[in-house]
This record gives structure tokens, sequence and C-alpha cells, in this order.
């Protein structure tokens, strides 16, 4: 693959990975509202072993759109090395990607240990 090609690949993946990012924000907005009505005694959208399976997907979503934001990172520090270009802000986002792993595991951790009634007050991303 030429180098073109590598820059248009990691912009792709980068998109994607917006529009898998907004989707989770969309659904916590929608368990912060499922939070809200089930505080108002009103009928919530999802029960609580729902909300729990919900936050543990979106909490995985979020590692793995971690993992691969970081992968994009190596592959342009590559491709940055290829164009005999300046490394340092290269380096510098691959740091801020690899350090973005840790909450995201971090989340996820928590996602598993909460108990059902932690669910009342909501959860945002």
């Amino acid at each position: 693959m030429n180098e073109k090609n590598e820059e248009l690949t990691i912009i792709d993946i980068q998109l994607l990975l917006s529009v898998v990012l907004t989707g989770v924000v969309i659904v916590s907005a929608i368990m912060g509202y499922n939070s809200h009505l089930k505080l108002k005694g009103e009928k919530p959208f999802w029960n609580e072993k729902q909300v729990r399976d919900i936050l543990i997907v979106s909490k995985f979503i979020i590692l793995i759109t971690a993992l691969i934001t970081f992968g994009t990172s190596l592959i342009n520090i590559d491709l940055t090395k290829k164009k005999n270009e300046d490394l340092s802000n290269a380096y510098l986002e691959s740091l801020a990607a690899f350090i973005i792993i840790i909450p995201a595991i971090l989340l996820l951790i928590v996602a598993f240990r909460k108990k059902q009634d932690d669910f009342l007050e909501g959860e945002i991303i």
C-alpha cells in the first residue's frame, strides 16, 4: 500500500470511530433519560439488567476505539518516518492514544463491578 492510500485508510478509520463514538454518546444520553424516568416514577425504557448490559457494551466499544486509535497512531509514526518529517507530534499523539487506553480499561472494570442498585443514578459515558 502506498503512503497516500495508508493515509486515506487512517482517515477512514478515524471517521468510522467518530461515528461509533457518536452512537455511544447517544446511547449514553438515552440511558440518562432512562434514569430520569425511573427517578420520576415513570416506566423506563430499560430495566436494570438491560442498562448494565448496555453500559458494559458501551465501555467495551470505548476500549476497542481507544486501542484502534493507538494502532492508527503507530501507523502514522511509520508514515511520518517514510516522509522524513518531524516525528515529535506523531510520538505525542501515540502517547496520548496510549494513555487513553488506561481509563478505558478502568471504565470497563467499573461497569463489570457495578451492582444493579448503582444504576438508579444513571450512567453517562
